[in-house]
C-alpha cells in the first residue's frame, strides 16, 4: 500500500465483530488518534497463504470428508 492509504479486510466467521473494531481503529490511526487497541490489532499478523484452485478445492473436500467421518457417531 502507498503511504496514507489504509485498508481493513474481511476475514473468517469472526470477521463481523473483529472488522468493525478494525475499521474504527483504522480511522483513529489514520487521523493520528492514539488508542490502546491499535497495537494489539497490528500484532495480529497477516493471513495464511491459500493455494490456488484446484489444490485448495481438493484440500477443502478432503478436510470436510475427514470431519464428517470423525463426527459420524455424533448424530
Amino acid at each position: 500500500m502507498k503511504k496514507g492509504i489504509y485498508t481493513a479486510g474481511g476475514c473468517n466467521g469472526a470477521g463481523v465483530s473483529k472488522q468493525t473494531i478494525a475499521g474504527t481503529l483504522l480511522a483513529d490511526y489514520a487521523l493520528g488518534i492514539d488508542h490502546p487497541l491499535i497495537g494489539a490489532m497490528q500484532q495480529l499478523g497477516k493471513a495464511n497463504y491459500l493455494p490456488p484452485s484446484p489444490v485448495l478445492d481438493i484440500a477443502i473436500g478432503v478436510s470436510l470428508m475427514k470431519e464428517r467421518y470423525l463426527g459420524r457417531k455424533e448424530v
